[in-house]
């Protein structure tokens, strides 16, 4: 399915690795451009072309929130090359459909995996991204099926005109963590489309968490 706001998980991997290298540090300042400016998701676009952040607070506004506006302005710091490479790197040539965008669920897993064994990123830069994601104020969707207390380090999206809804990330189910992605295109009315796919998430998500939980190894 057309992965929608999951995409913004590899442009954060592409601008850490840009600071892992050297390139930019994360508190270097970038100023908004009407091109980037986008209100369909996150705030950000309300602080107009011309104002001025960082690039931690980019990452922070694109992983906590969701926000599109931090996603273009991080998205035009990345070569084509760079997107290629995290493509290439965390194992997904010849899987991604590069002509419509379109992913599958186990193949959008790998760059939760490649974070989880910092196999992108060092530790360190990996964490940044997995720990921020453990913040995140959505709560619906897979959140919903788990315990409050277990951490979830999960990134979600939507694309209403499509009927698509997900969800992906890492379960810290303690000396059990597993990684979970469920993909839904659910057709009809909105509302109903998006709490029917909220609804199944959560449900598949207990199941999941029950399982993996009570499972005996021989």
């Amino acid at each position: 399915l057309f992965p929608a706001s999951l995409m913004k998980i590899p442009i954060a991997m592409v601008a850490l690795r840009k600071v892992q290298d050297g390139d930019i540090k994360l508190d270097d300042v970038v100023s908004l451009k009407q091109q980037h400016l986008n209100s369909d998701s996150g705030p950000l676009y309300k602080r107009g072309a011309g104002a001025r952040l960082t690039i931690r607070e980019l990452l922070e506004a694109l992983l906590l929130e969701s926000d599109n506006t931090a996603y273009y302005a991080l998205l035009e710091m990345a070569s084509p090359e760079e997107l290629n490479g995290i493509i290439e790197e965390v194992g997904l040539v010849g899987l991604f459909d590069n002509s419509t965008g379109a992913i599958s669920a186990k193949e959008y897993s790998r760059f939760f995996r490649a974070l989880y064994s910092s196999s992108f990123l060092d530790p360190e830069h990996s964490q940044f991204i997995l720990e921020m994601l453990t913040r995140s104020a959505f709560k619906e969707f897979l959140s919903g099926g788990l315990p409050g207390e277990v951490l979830f380090a999960h990134k979600y999206g939507e694309h209403i005109d499509r009927g698509v809804y997900l969800d992906s990330g890492i379960v810290y189910l303690p000396n059990r963590p597993y990684l979970i992605t469920v993909m839904i295109q659910e057709e009809g009315d909105v509302a109903h489309a998006k709490a029917d796919a909220g609804k199944a998430m959560t449900e598949i998500s207990a199941k999941v968490y029950e399982y993996i939980k009570s499972y005996k190894r021989c």
